[in-house]
């Protein structure tokens, strides 16, 4: 498996296995909810995390963390809100401190964190 990396290009970490770059900050200074995040995503030509991104992210946040760590970033911790729908009116939420995934009503503000392609 390829380790994560910082890219001063991309101003975030490259992550090999999802052949994106996480960005450095989250989208937002604050919490927002799915729609607003969606919309935000979009405006900053950011892909929003899917869960599937959770699962490659989650087994490497450890290195990941170090990386954001070195260079001023925003350390993968606590609760954040991914683009994929859970049901209909939720979507899925993931705690980086633990691994726990739920749903949640989409109304509900969560940290969310975008990616590119590069």
């Amino acid at each position: 498996m390829i380790a994560p990396y910082w890219s001063e290009e991309h101003q975030g970490v490259v992550i090999p296995l999802l052949n994106k770059v996480l960005d450095a900050k989250n989208l937002s200074p604050k919490p927002l909810n799915w729609y607003e995040n969606m919309e935000l995503a979009k405006e900053k030509g950011r892909e929003w995390m899917t869960k599937e991104d959770f699962h490659i992210l989650y087994w490497q946040k450890d290195d990941i963390n170090k990386i954001l760590a070195d260079h001023g970033g925003d350390l993968l911790e606590g609760w954040y809100g991914c683009s994929s729908e859970y049901y209909g009116s939720s979507n899925w939420i993931v705690n980086f401190s633990s691994g726990n995934c739920s749903g949640t009503g989409k109304g509900s503000s969560r940290v969310a964190r975008g990616l590119v392609a590069f």
